[in-house]
């Protein structure tokens, strides 16, 4: 049995992959990337079920994972009272200019 906010949250991610998803792929080829049938997605996107694994690698094939692992880790340093954690900032690979 699920309660109203756990079917709330489900929905929710459900959506977000959904619109996601409709701006590059169909649900046909989107499912065949996640390794599920069209009629388990179409489930995961309406927020009837699936897998959390699913759920998961469906946020890593959108590349929102990133955000969501950034969230806990900031709940988490919130609640265990650790000092905020300095972000890691994207380098760029920059070329040698020795010709």
């Amino acid at each position: 049995m699920s309660s109203l906010q756990s079917d709330k949250l489900a929905k929710v991610l459900g959506q977000l992959v959904r619109q996601y998803r409709t701006l590059d792929e169909s649900q046909v080829i989107f499912s065949q990337r996640l390794g599920v049938t069209r009629k388990t997605l179409a489930a995961l996107e309406d927020g009837r079920g699936g897998k959390l694994a699913t759920l998961c690698e469906a946020l890593v094939i959108l590349e929102l994972d990133g955000a969501f692992i950034d969230l806990a880790v900031d709940m988490i340093d919130d609640v265990s009272g650790s000092k905020p954690r300095q972000r890691k900032s994207k380098q760029r690979d920059e070329l040698d200019n020795d010709f």
